[in-house]
Formats: C-alpha cells, structure tokens, sequence
C-alpha cells in the first residue's frame, strides 16, 4: 500500500487529485492539507511514502517545505500549474514534476515508478519522542518529556516546559490530544499534563482538588475527570 499525503492550497485541486489517486487499489490517500504547518504534523503523524507537493501555499512554496521537513524524506512528486520550477524540483532530488491539470495516465506512470523503484524503508515511528509547534510563525521541536502543562487559551495553548519556560503555540487542545503520547491524561476541560510530573495532590473545601506538578505550579482538576485520573497516578500521592 502506498501512503500519500496531498499539499495544495487549493482544495479544488487537491479533490481532483484525490479522485485519481482513489482509483488505484493500492494508494491511499491518508490527507489533503492546505499549509505547511499541517504538512509537517502529518508528516510527524502519519509517516507517508510519497508526498503531492504543489509550489505555491498562500505566501509559502513548496521548497520552503521540504525546508523544514526532518530527513528522511517521503518521495516527493511536485503537481504545480507552472513548468519553470522543474529544474529546481529535481535539483531537490524530486521523484516527478505533474502539471495541472493532471492526467489520469501521467499520474499512473509516476505511480508506476514508485511501485518499481527499490527505496530503503522508512524508519518506523511507533511514537515519537518530539513534536513540532508553531511559535511566533516559528516552527520548532520540542521534547514530550520536556513538556509538563497544556492550558487551553481559544485556539491557542499555553505550553509548560520543565525548564520553566512558557510559550504560546498556534494549537488548539483537541489537537494536542491527539497528537499527545501515552503518559498525558486530561485533567480539567482546559488541562492536560504530564502523569510522571505531578509531584502531590491536594483536596481543598467542598472538594476541589488541584495537581502540584515538578515546577511547583498548581492545576485545577475538573470533578468529571477525577474518576479516571486516580487510578493513573502514583497511589502514593493519594
């Protein structure tokens, strides 16, 4: 099965792909995102085996995208409206370069090419030990270990690290918890910590309880989560 992953700002264009790609038994298109930044989360994510690049996303390129993205790379076949960017597609060691509007019988010859080539595997990622967020239109790679605290601010979080540094990423929490490896549990609606972090518990009047994590810093526990929470930290604590 050949996993891919769509990148094109314009979704018109990435549904006409997909139409094409669906009729192939043996591709699956895992998603079509529209930025770089969902790119690259999905490319941490779900490990795809070729990437449809397009050359322009709303103020980026494609380039800028292979940029940023970890080695190894997918195979990347870049499907643009434009012919000047070929020199340069393959100079960055592209599988193929598709034109707009793409043929149905072109797309099977790049796929005839992925299905023949002998490449080295993919290194599988069970669960990765870092992930990328977006700072000040920044992207940069944090450790899990390293996070203690999620507070959830709208479509923003705030994020907690263990050497006391605060930040504000461009995420919301519904998305960190599905990105979030095992170890971070939902405290609260608007809370999400590290279960190796908390160092105590306290029950205040009309018992409301709160978490002291390793910063010392206190966080709320919401009474609907309470239930499931206690039977995931250190009984010690309790």
């Amino acid at each position: 099965m050949i996993k891919a992953l769509l990148i094109d700002d314009e979704i018109l264009g990435s549904k006409a792909l997909k139409t094409l790609l669906d009729k192939h038994s043996d591709v699956k298109v895992l998603n079509c995102v529209q930025s770089i930044t969902d790119a690259l989360r999905d490319c941490q994510k779900c490990q795809p085996d070729v990437i449809f690049l397009d050359i322009h996303l709303r103020g980026e390129t494609g380039f800028d995208f292979l940029g940023q993205l970890p080695e190894p790379w997918p195979r990347i076949v870049f499907v643009t409206a434009y012919d000047r960017y070929a020199v340069k597609a393959f100079e960055a060691n592209a599988l193929d370069y598709l034109l707009k509007p793409v043929e149905a019988s072109r797309l099977s010859q790049t796929l005839e090419r992925i299905r023949s080539q002998q490449f080295p595997p993919l290194p599988e990622v069970v669960e990765s030990d870092r992930v990328m967020v977006k700072v000040d239109n920044e992207l940069k790679w944090i450790s899990w270990s390293h996070i203690l605290h999620l507070r959830s601010d709208g479509n923003y979080t705030h994020l907690t690290l263990e050497e006391g540094k605060c930040m504000m990423v461009a995420k919301t929490l519904k998305e960190w918890l599905q990105l979030a490896p095992s170890g971070f549990e939902q405290i609260h609606r608007q809370h999400l910590v590290q279960i190796e972090k908390i160092q105590s518990v306290h029950t205040y009047t009309r018992g409301q309880k709160t978490l002291k994590l390793s910063n010392q810093n206190e966080v709320p526990v919401g009474r609907s989560y309470w239930a499931e929470l206690k039977n995931k930290i250190n009984p010690s604590l309790l």
